[in-house]
C-alpha cells in the first residue's frame, strides 16, 4: 500500500499526498536529516538511483513503513527527493 507520497527540497516538504498538513511534525523537525531524504542526496547516492530505507515509524502518520526515495536533478544540480512510503 502506498501510504504517503511527497517531495522534499532543502527548504523542507513542498508536496504531500494524501496528507498536506506538515504542521503536525515535531518542532525543529528537519526533513533533510531523516534517512528518507539523505539516502538519496548527492553525498550518499552518487549513482543517482532510487534507495530504500529500513523500516521506521513515520513522524507524521505514526505508521511503520519503508520509503523508496528517488533523487531529483536539474541538469547536474541536486534539487531534492521524491519519496513513496
Amino acid at each position: 500500500n502506498i501510504v504517503f507520497l511527497y517531495a522534499i527540497n532543502t527548504r523542507g516538504f513542498t508536496r504531500g499526498f494524501p496528507q498536506r498538513d506538515f504542521s503536525v511534525l515535531p518542532p525543529h523537525f528537519n526533513a533533510t536529516e531523516q534517512s528518507f531524504f539523505y539516502i538519496a542526496d548527492e553525498e550518499h547516492n552518487p549513482e543517482r538511483r532510487e534507495r530504500w530505507t529500513e523500516p521506521y515509524l513515520c513522524p507524521l502518520s505514526q505508521i511503520w513503513m519503508v520509503t523508496c526515495s528517488s533523487p531529483v536533478y536539474q541538469a547536474n544540480r541536486f534539487k531534492g527527493v521524491v519519496g513513496i512510503d
